[in-house]
């Protein structure tokens, strides 16, 4: 129920989503809060070195980087955190915390929208995260991927699998293990 947002749904577009006390109106100011407070994370990591992997990396580092110029263009010039999050918040927007990987939802590219009909948000039961130009990898995705990749190779070794099955395990355990390898390159990189 939580895994496909139906406890979110049920909880504020249901009984609390009608309420006259503002109740979800402070959820949604609390959720923008916490992606403004996820892209601050992302923020600092990147300064302190780190890199990003996944289809939308280039773009979201290139966005984090250029805020980094904007904000500090004098070297004596120390910029406070209420600044930062004003440059922050319109990607913070876009910012959706996934397991695999995190959506910088744009609706003209994104993936998952091209295989369902009627959404306007992000479908994260249909995210391809090797495959959508919305998806960003980080390290903090690194145990559900390694996971993915432990439960791929345990069933590859089951011996009654069809020869399709055994060919998209096969293609799920490939794809696990580049992004495992991608974020274990950027882990052992110099300055990292």
């Amino acid at each position: 129920m939580i895994q496909y947002k139906h406890a979110s749904v049920a909880a504020f577009e249901g009984y609390a989503g009608s309420s006259r006390s503002g109740f979800r109106a402070e959820v949604e100011n609390q959720r923008s809060l916490g992606q403004l407070d996820n892209l601050l994370t992302y923020f600092d990591e990147r300064q302190a070195g780190a890199t990003l992997s996944g289809p939308a990396a280039t773009r979201i580092a290139k966005t984090l980087d250029s805020i980094l110029d904007n904000l500090d263009p004098l070297p004596a010039m120390i910029a406070d955190r209420g600044r930062l999050r004003a440059m922050l918040a319109s990607l913070a927007r876009t910012l959706h915390v996934g397991v695999l990987a995190d959506c910088f939802f744009d609706p003209g590219t994104a993936a998952c929208l091209k295989r369902a009909t009627g959404a306007t948000g992000p479908l994260t039961t249909l995210c391809q995260p090797t495959l959508c130009p919305n998806a960003c990898i980080t390290a903090r995705h690194r145990p559900a991927w390694a996971r993915a990749a432990e439960e791929a190779a345990n069933l590859l070794k089951e011996k009654r699998l069809s020869q399709l099955q055994r060919s998209i395990l096969q293609q799920n355990l490939e794809r696990a293990r580049t992004v495992l390898n991608g974020i274990d390159k950027d882990r052992s990189a110099p300055g990292s």
